[in-house]
């Protein structure tokens, strides 16, 4: 091959791994598709998200809204009560600390504190999301 393959092809090589035996050859012996293969390979990881961040974006784990009032005010049975502890503490989901923080905010003064703190989390986890988005998307 005494040209260069097309974008198209090297994207498909750095994407799937597969290629037509001379577009391989040659992205790998070419000191310009190499560096065109890298640039690929950078595009390619800045598309991927970790799994972590697709469940709290898409919320795959949260609560319902039902679930939330019912555990403000003790109507959660054991297990369920477990989780939601675990999700709102260990997992630190600032979404749902806010919802318990609304709730209970309708319910009591301590809500309102922790309604405020919540906000603040939710204020501080979106300030660091938005400042590893930029990283990322950084050359």
């Amino acid at each position: 091959m005494k040209e260069c393959p097309e974008i198209k092809d090297l994207a498909r090589f750095v994407e799937t791994g597969d290629a037509e035996a001379d577009v391989a050859e040659h992205a790998r012996s070419c000191e310009a598709c190499r560096a065109a293969c890298e640039t690929l390979e950078d595009e390619v990881l800045s598309l991927q998200i970790s799994i972590s961040e697709l469940w709290f974006r898409e919320e795959v784990s949260c609560p319902t809204e039902a679930e939330v009032a019912a555990y403000c005010t003790g109507g959660l049975d054991a297990d369920a009560r477990k989780y939601l502890e675990f999700h709102l503490q260990d997992l630190d989901c600032a979404r749902c600390q806010g919802a318990v923080g609304e709730a209970e905010n309708r319910r009591n003064e301590e809500g309102r504190r922790r309604t405020t703190r919540s906000k603040a989390r939710v204020d501080d986890a979106s300030v660091k999301l938005i400042g590893e988005m930029k990283t990322r998307r950084s050359p």
